[in-house]
């Protein structure tokens, strides 16, 4: 890890946080009560909705997430975490040619990915 990864993950409290059809009506609740908590990283996942109702609920809790200056990363959808301009994305690795994140994403993007194993493995941050 580089001074720039540490300095931008130091004193973080990492929460993952799914959005589904069973809690789609208190989500936002759900993560305002964590930020309440003291996370301030979030990797968020979403699944059983379509993408619009999915990019709407995640494009308010992207708002909720920086007025907290705290770290919003989208799991599993590169094209949402660039539209929502997260800061990052967790994908793994099969996903997205490595080679080709610094075109595709700005700078101090996180990408994390995992092994085969499900353990974080890489981020990146240019």
């Amino acid at each position: 890890m580089n001074v720039k990864e540490y300095l931008l993950l130091k004193n973080k409290n990492i929460c993952t946080i799914s959005l589904n059809s069973a809690n789609l009506n208190n989500f936002l609740e759900e993560l305002t009560s964590k930020i309440n908590s003291g996370f301030n990283f979030f990797v968020v996942s979403f699944s059983e909705l379509d993408d619009a109702t999915a990019f709407a609920i995640l494009k308010s809790a992207r708002q909720i997430v920086a007025e907290y200056d705290a770290l919003f990363i989208v799991s599993g959808r590169a094209d949402f975490a660039y539209s929502l301009k997260a800061d990052g994305v967790y994908l793994d690795k099969s996903h997205l040619e490595f080679n080709n994140f610094k075109e595709i994403f700005s700078e101090n993007f996180i990408l994390a990915s995992s092994t085969n194993s499900g353990i974080l493995a890489d981020i990146y941050i240019d």
